[in-house]
């Protein structure tokens, strides 16, 4: 029951990983996004079509800092916009 809890492991569990720095204190925050569970369908007829909005908070400071990226219908990165910090080097996660 742990397991499930603290998130899908094991085979096909392929995610994405952003580091983000805090505009204020600087901390490096690691976000981990799972794009078949975390990206919301857009349902438009053009632009993306899969968006993630998320507020990650510091441990130092705990400023939130607002993410959203944008991902196309083969759930490539398309756009992403930062409020609060800046996006550090992209993760490759497990693909």
């Amino acid at each position: 029951m742990i397991e499930k809890l603290s998130g899908p492991t094991g085979p096909g569990t392929d995610y994405l990983e952003y580091r983000i720095k805090c505009g204020k204190c600087g901390e490096i925050v690691t976000v981990k996004v799972f794009p078949e569970r975390d990206l919301n369908p857009t349902y438009e007829d053009s632009g993306p079509a899969y968006v993630l909005k998320k507020e990650v908070m510091d441990s130092k400071c705990f400023r939130m800092i607002s993410v959203e990226i944008s991902y196309d219908s083969s759930r490539r990165e398309i756009r992403r916009e930062i409020s609060g910090g800046t996006f550090e080097t992209e993760l490759s996660g497990k693909k």
